[in-house]
């Protein structure tokens, strides 16, 4: 990884307001996606990569996946690109990393509480990226964008599991056909990279640019996302989520009665 250690200090997300200031102040032409992290300390690695699995086969987590799957839904994906995304919806290890193009979505996800060893609230972190200038630095300046994840896509083949053509090919930035309801509630994207060596923050600034959401203003800004609308029944539609949520609001609610 870059040394870091003369790094200009990340700059600080207090509020939804800040947010929309932050990117308007760099607001160009480029297209931008967002993830959001609520430990700041954690790398920015797809889980397949990260160290409790790494010893683990990917092919077989995947088999093992598919397997089982079908008795308990009825979706059925058409390709093995489809069965990596719905198994990435539900928390399987994959070469994938969740991003949306819709920053308030992020927000949410950096703004959940998290801890340390040591019990101390941790503080979030907002990603940035510029997803057509991962690709057109990975791929070249030709490269097209946004690229649908699917197996006939010529681009795409190289990041399957399995591929002996598959160690050292840098993440590129490709978006899922709407298939699974969660992909279209999160305004789902990704980036894929094949191998777990590669480090994303080797892309630099002026592709991935990082903010940080200190930890005391986690609770105040989801305050402020819910009322926006975005809250856990939005962003994963169920109806569990959603008895959570009417819960919860009717309960925050019975003091102002």
């Amino acid at each position: 990884m870059p040394d870091d250690s003369n790094a200009c200090p990340l700059k600080l997300i207090k509020s939804v307001a800040d947010v929309f200031r932050q990117l308007w102040i760099s607001h160009n032409e480029e297209n931008l996606w967002f993830r959001g992290q609520d430990d700041a300390t954690f790398p920015l690695v797809p889980k397949a990569f990260r160290a409790e699995y790494v010893q683990a086969s990917e092919r077989d987590i995947l088999n093992d996946f598919k397997q089982k799957a079908c008795l308990v839904s009825g979706v059925h994906p058409v390709d093995e690109w489809g069965w990596i995304i719905l198994g990435q919806h539900y928390g399987l290890p994959t070469r994938l990393l969740d991003w949306s193009d819709n920053p308030l979505q992020a927000l949410y996800f950096a703004c959940q509480p998290a801890v340390n060893s040591n019990q101390e609230k941790q503080d979030g972190k907002l990603f940035v990226l510029e997803p057509d200038k991962m690709n057109r630095k990975t791929l070249g300046d030709s490269a097209p964008s946004p690229i649908l994840l699917e197996e006939r896509e010529d681009k795409c083949r190289p990041y399957l599991p399995d591929n002996d053509d598959s160690t050292g090919n840098k993440p590129i930035a490709v978006v899922a056909m709407d298939d699974f309801p969660r992909i279209g509630a999160q305004n789902g994207c990704f980036t894929v990279c094949s191998d777990s060596l590669y480090q994303y923050d080797d892309q630099g600034q002026e592709v991935i640019r990082q903010f940080i959401i200190p930890a005391e203003k986690k609770e105040i800004i989801l305050e402020e996302l819910d009322f926006l609308g975005v809250d856990a029944a939005s962003t994963y539609p169920d109806l569990d989520h959603l008895a959570q949520q009417v819960a919860k609001r009717h309960a925050n609610n019975k003091d102002k009665r």
